[in-house]
């Protein structure tokens, strides 16, 4: 017994000793315990030790005892490492739900609408998308995402999705009314809910190409008085043409006279 209780590694001599004296007093049927041991080179194994009482003496101490050790180092290993891994994996999992629903949140906030796409079935949709589209959001999850384009824009867009383009591009998106609308797609795959799926946000561009119009046709035209011929700037200032030209244009003025306003200016020569 001496030889075993010295080569007990330290922290599992007191779990040992209290299934041990446990069964000793009589409170257990046998013994039963994993622990640690030293081998000869200085190296510890795993044991489970059992054990059980024979016989007692006339004042009911334990008089014989058996026992045996049985060397369980790889299972105990084998399940260490499962606890370990295990452990890991809770930790990744619950990381991995708390950046999905960050993803969520930021997705519900965005201004733009997002569509997760796994195998070009839209498996998460904010709801800035479908209010976009028409659609509730019941509607567009579980379609095919490529519903969301113009029917004459779809094999382009295929063609960006197979060949793993990132690069954002403009097209025409399809409402559930059936009427088109233009677009900007960018588009990356992530990895979301252990799968590699395809994240595109889709920006309504309706105002910004209204508003483009807008600005190139105020910009054919340029407020002139009819009578000094200043011309009003986009700050309310009257400006001679000269100076609004050279401002924009970067173009050098030389000053001369023509033949009508010469014979108005100066009839003496004329």
């Amino acid at each position: 017994m001496s030889e075993w209780d010295k080569r007990i590694h330290p922290d599992d001599r007191d779990s040992v000793y209290a299934d041990l004296n446990a069964h000793l007093e009589g409170k257990t049927p046998f013994f039963e315990n994993e622990h640690r041991l030293q081998c000869k080179d200085g190296a510890y194994i795993w044991t489970l030790g059992r054990g059980r009482v024979l016989s007692w003496d006339k004042d009911g101490k334990p008089l014989r005892v058996v026992g045996s050790l049985t060397d369980v180092t790889l299972r105990k290993e084998a399940e260490i490492e499962l606890i370990k891994r295990t452990a890991e994996l809770v930790k990744a999992n619950r990381a991995l739900k708390d950046s999905e629903e960050k993803f969520r949140s930021l997705s519900e906030a965005a201004f733009d609408g997002v569509v997760i796409g796994d195998q070009g079935i839209g498996i998460e949709v904010n709801k800035r998308l479908a209010d976009m589209y028409g659609y509730k959001l019941s509607e567009v999850i579980g379609r095919e995402t490529i519903c969301l384009i113009a029917p004459g824009e779809r094999e382009t867009v295929k063609n960006k999705i197979a060949a793993g383009d990132e690069r954002p591009y403009e097209t025409l998106g399809i409402k559930k009314d059936g009427s088109l609308f233009p677009i900007e797609v960018r588009a990356r795959f992530f990895r979301y809910q252990g799968k590699r799926v395809r994240v595109s946000t889709i920006r309504d561009l309706t105002e910004q190409k209204r508003a483009q119009e807008e600005i190139k046709t105020l910009r054919g035209i340029l407020p002139i008085c009819s009578s000094c011929k200043k011309i009003r700037d986009d700050k309310g200032n009257w400006i001679q043409v000269e100076v609004f030209i050279k401002d924009r244009l970067d173009t050098e003025f030389s000053h001369d006279i023509c033949p009508e306003c010469a014979k108005i200016l100066y009839p003496e020569f004329f």
